[in-house]
């Protein structure tokens, strides 16, 4: 829902804002570097044991005397408490508040748990070294958000925005239903999905594609309980979409995923192509033509 609002967001500021739009984005890598125990699933007892792909935090800044940042992290969730350290700094440092910033995650199942995530499944089961690299690993984290959200800040510049509204199919209902109960989960091949994904994109002066924002709903859950660091399609969407616009950040986010999970899953193969997928119908809609927001 905080990703949706913040498109509704960046649309009213868009309609609103005579002439142009100041639009900011940055990347940082926040692959770890020491172990920790991953998130996702309550399966996994030891730290992570290797890297498939490195994790992003990438940051978007729309406006200029009262700017919004969005802030999309390659995490399965950022508790609360992390979010308003990262929000009392950028207070500090770039006089934002907690109305004009949004953090939200990929929600892929590969990467670090973070302190005071999900303690329904982590609470009593970590050792005090594995409690200690998360803390660690959490500090870290918290001062590159705020790192990328200041970058993105400082490289805003007039632009124009556009958006468009396409379809990918490969998110499908996973909970299972027999005589209206619950089986678990599979595929559930005529439950509710919804299919849409929106996007934004802003050019610069030069009419060159800068950014892109788009959001998918489904789980970032392709790979399942592997224990290894890996940005799952929302990873590979980022790195596809920007390979198709060079020069480009790409912020992949998640939307009311619930109980939509990507179909087929069980392998790198298969988050690949969701990414492509997603990146695919980027380049069909900017293509075909996107509509103008501002500028």
């Amino acid at each position: 829902m905080r990703a949706l609002f913040l498109f509704g967001l960046t649309a009213y500021l868009a309609v609103s804002t005579a002439a142009a739009v100041e639009v900011g984005v940055a990347r940082v890598d926040i692959t770890p570097t020491h172990p920790v125990v991953l998130a996702g699933y309550g399966s996994r007892t030891v730290e992570h044991e290797g890297i498939d792909t490195r994790i992003w935090a990438r940051a978007l800044a729309i406006g200029s005397r009262e700017p919004v940042l969005r802030l999309a992290v390659d995490n399965c969730g950022v508790p609360d408490p992390m979010t308003a350290a990262v929000v009392e700094r950028l207070g500090a440092r770039a006089g934002l508040d907690d109305r004009r910033v949004v953090i939200c995650s990929t929600h892929t199942h590969n990467a670090p748990s973070l302190p005071g995530y999900a303690n329904v499944l982590w609470g009593g089961r970590t050792t005090s070294e594995q409690e200690a690299n998360m803390e660690r690993y959490g500090a870290w984290l918290t001062e590159r958000l705020v790192e990328v959200g200041l970058d993105a800040l400082s490289r805003r510049r007039e632009a124009t925005l556009e958006w468009g509204l396409g379809r990918v199919e490969f998110g499908g209902n996973r909970r299972v239903m027999q005589g209206g109960t619950w089986r678990g989960f599979g595929f559930q091949i005529d439950g509710p999905v919804d299919h849409s994904l929106p996007v934004l994109l802003a050019r610069d002066g030069d009419g060159k594609p800068f950014a892109v924002w788009t959001n998918y709903a489904c789980h970032c859950t392709t790979l399942g309980a592997r224990n290894r660091i890996h940005g799952d399609w929302a990873g590979y969407s980022n790195d596809a979409i920007e390979a198709s616009f060079p020069g480009v950040i790409a912020l992949t986010t998640i939307g009311c995923g619930a109980d939509v999970g990507p179909q087929p899953s069980g392998s790198d193969g298969a988050a690949k192509s969701h990414g492509n997928a997603i990146a695919r119908e980027v380049r069909r809609l900017v293509d075909a033509g996107l509509e103008p927001l501002a500028g």
